[in-house]
């Protein structure tokens, strides 16, 4: 049964009051110490002041929780709504199917009402009002009464669709899925949003003690992915749509975790004026024992789909709070590490609580943090840039805009932006000696930095005359092979301890 915020309020306030009494009459001699009744008042007081002090701390958490989800919600939606977080979801549906009965039938249906991510991105605040308006045709939708949901439904929005969990038959399934069918294209067009509506459903059959919520939810995206790729509007999952099985990599995923397989590389940045390495880049590698070395791009979009993508960066970020900790201890030589995060995890209510806590738990200052976004991430949703991010820097940890220039980057936007430092993105680097328009561009974007107070780094920097370039332009930090490249932490440390470009004197090779 669940409990509405202002009941629980009255029921403490009723057992505060009843405590105060057992505490007069207990306390004041009212009633003898040798009463026969004493002990058993005493009793009552303590259970009063247990159960009352039980529920304040419900009340407390219920009302943070409403406000985190408020402004995941808010970040999705454009306002705050009733409407479950993914990990809500993943819980109560987990629940759900523990408990369906003989010859009852439950299905996932994910589905976006966009056919791929360029919409998304385009058209920015018009989505983010359609799912509003969807979020809310949900809720009432599945409501059997004002601000209850059905037992039989869960929903949720992840990774830009919406998830439903759904106990019904395939009759009662399909009948939805058409009702929903016809609201977005009723809301686009009755609320002028100018939107090109092409929604795709991918369906899985939820069936008792084989599945748990992320091989759902990974099968439901196969099934989806198909429907997209073939034009069909709605498809259920089988087992031969699957490229690769996803079932088996979320375990290798959570196996690799436990057996430390994903390991840290660090790439130095080396300061063109102090003429001295400054910071790193960290960079997730997984030493998979089957497929030799992977790099990200072999795990991260597959782990992003299935929902593990939180595990894998806090670990990351874990493993490099460890070893800044061991460096700390051993009297080795500091410097700040810049961490990659995927763009999900600025829709996780949790994220900057989790990294305070890593940072607490290994005594890490934020000065020694720095995070890396992309333009993707900044232009995803402006709650972010405005707040995520202040909140971030409030923490008094750097923020580093990654591969800048590569997508559709707005030169206002960047200004309002809380960010500390603009990496120039690899594809201008590689032509800058051989193409004047392309110096002119890097050299524009090293003086857009000036004057906003930023940092610049070129990335991908390979050669001499690259360098001697970028200093010219005055560029401000240079990181890519021509110093080195990733390395493990041992030989990491080495290179800190001793190399050429360091020395005093020395001139560029």
């Amino acid at each position: 049964m669940r409990i509405s915020s202002k009941k629980l309020a009255l029921i403490s306030l009723i057992l505060f009051i009843l405590n105060n009494v057992l505490c007069v009459i207990t306390g004041f001699g009212l009633l003898p110490y040798s009463s026969i009744l004493f002990p058993i008042f005493l009793s009552l007081d303590l259970i009063v002041c247990s159960v009352t002090f039980f529920i304040l701390a419900k009340y407390i958490y219920d009302s943070k929780t409403k406000n985190l989800l408020n402004e995941e919600n808010i970040r999705n939606f454009g306002s705050a709504k009733d409407f479950y977080s993914y990990y809500v979801f993943a819980h109560r549906v987990q629940y759900q199917i523990m408990h369906l009965k003989k010859g009852e039938e439950a299905y996932v249906v994910r589905f976006s009402s966009f056919s791929n991510t360029q919409t998304i991105s385009s058209y920015a605040s018009s989505v983010v009002k359609f799912n509003g308006y969807v979020a809310d045709f949900l809720i009432s939708y599945f409501s059997k009464s004002k601000n209850r949901i059905k037992k039989e439904v869960s929903f949720c929005y992840y990774h830009d669709t919406f998830i439903i969990y759904i106990k019904d038959n395939v009759n009662g399934l399909n009948k939805i899925i058409n009702d929903i069918d016809n609201e977005l294209y009723k809301i686009n067009q009755e609320h002028d949003l100018k939107l090109f509506i092409q929604p795709y459903y991918g369906v899985v059959l939820a069936e008792k003690k084989k599945n748990t919520v992320i091989d759902l939810i990974a099968k439901s995206s196969v099934a989806r992915k198909v429907a997209q790729i073939n034009f069909q509007e709605v498809v259920f999952y089988e087992k031969t749509m699957e490229k690769e099985d996803d079932t088996v990599l979320a375990n290798s995923i959570n196996e690799a975790i436990e057996n430390n397989e994903f390991v840290v590389y660090y790439q130095p940045k080396f300061n063109l004026v102090l003429n001295k390495f400054i910071s790193s880049e960290a960079l997730v590698r997984w030493d998979n024992p089957k497929r030799g070395l992977l790099s990200p791009s072999q795990f991260v979009p597959q782990a992003e789909q299935m929902g593990m993508i939180h595990k894998i960066d806090m670990y990351i970020f874990e493993r490099v709070c460890k070893d800044l900790q061991d460096c700390k201890k051993k009297g080795r030589r500091l410097l700040p590490v810049s961490i990659n995060f995927s763009l999900y995890e600025f829709y996780n209510h949790g994220f900057i609580d989790d990294l305070v806590n890593i940072m607490e738990k290994y005594n890490v200052p934020p000065t020694l943090i720095e995070i890396e976004i992309t333009e993707q991430t900044n232009n995803a949703n402006n709650f972010i840039a405005n707040s995520i991010l202040k909140r971030i820097k409030e923490l008094g940890i750097r923020i580093l805009m990654d591969d800048f220039g590569i997508g559709y980057s707005n030169i206002m936007n960047i200004r309002k932006s809380p960010i500390d430092v603009i990496k120039i993105d690899k594809s201008f680097i590689d032509d800058i000696v051989i193409d004047a328009k392309t110096r002119s561009i890097v050299q524009f974007l090293i003086q857009l930095c000036k004057v906003n107070g930023m940092e610049s780094i070129a990335e991908g920097v390979n050669d001499a005359k690259q360098v001697a370039i970028l200093r010219k332009l005055q560029c401000d930090t240079i990181q890519g092979y021509y110093y080195s490249k990733p390395l493990n932490r041992n030989d990491f440390e080495k290179l800190l301890l001793q190399n050429d470009f360091e020395k005093k004197g020395a001139t560029e090779k």
